[in-house]
């Protein structure tokens, strides 16, 4: 019900009147026909449990991702909603990382920010697009929630934002789902986050802008989606959900 919630708040405040949208994919993980990578290892614990995703990363210095394909028209625009936690993610807490020496051993270190986000257009660790998120200090020294959003082509990356801090930032440093809305035009690209507010003390549903592009346009490198996991982190995906965007159709007689 959340997500309905949601995307039907998205629809009227932002996008436009005149279109339509036909989903073209679901994931509420209440299986794995789409292929979620499970491992139960010393660095990497990843299951399907209670309708989510839950993937653990362990090895330091390094992050991973757990991909789906989805089958992309790339002259098309899209939408795609999701969900995300870090379940690793609380205030003063460090959790264990791990990394494998030359002689086989692995030694334990420790992670107090983890990063964890998402990504789309996935081909390889060359060709991506990407959100990150994590709890860091700015350069003014102030410690909150930001966000990264970038593209890596060939190897290169382009830097889209670049730890921004959002005025979400008091309300989303530790654990909670939160949604997650990419909108994906020809033009460029735009990132919405959930930002709680309170009414008679009641928390109710907001969006904040967390990064828009115009006149960028981004690649489908390759049809692959899914969670970011950095290292520490323990990221949870309750749903994803996917719709093509439908322009308008033109009326007989007019001129566009």
């Amino acid at each position: 019900m959340r997500h309905v919630l949601f995307f039907t708040f998205f629809i009227v405040q932002f996008a436009s009147a005149q279109e339509t949208y036909k989903e073209v994919f679901v994931e509420e993980f209440n299986n794995n026909l789409n292929g979620w990578q499970i491992e139960n290892s010393k660095l990497r614990k990843s299951q399907i449990k209670d309708g989510k995703l839950i993937d653990w990363y362990g090895e330091m210095d390094f992050a991973t991702t757990n991909l789906t394909t989805v089958s992309f028209d790339k002259s098309l625009e899209y939408i795609i909603s999701v969900s995300l936690a870090n379940l690793n993610n609380e205030k003063g807490e460090k959790y264990p990382t791990y990394k494998r020496k030359p002689n086989g051993k692995i030694k334990q270190g420790w992670e107090k920010n983890s990063e964890w986000g998402f990504v789309w257009g996935f081909k390889d660790w060359s060709n991506y697009n990407a959100f990150i998120l994590q709890t860091r200090k700015s350069a003014d020294g102030v410690t909150g929630f930001y966000c990264r959003v970038f593209t890596i082509e060939n190897g290169y990356e382009t830097v889209l934002s670049d730890w921004s801090r959002g005025v979400h930032i008091n309300f989303i440093e530790e654990t909670d789902f939160h949604d997650f809305i990419l909108v994906q035009r020809a033009t460029g690209f735009s990132v919405y986050i959930d930002k709680p507010k309170f009414v008679n003390g009641k928390k109710v549903a907001d969006i904040t802008l967390l990064h828009q592009v115009k006149r960028y346009q981004t690649t489908w490198f390759d049809n692959y989606i899914g969670p970011f996991i950095g290292a520490g982190a323990n990221v949870s995906v309750d749903y994803i959900r996917i719709y093509n965007i439908i322009p308008p159709k033109k009326e007989e007689g007019k001129q566009p």
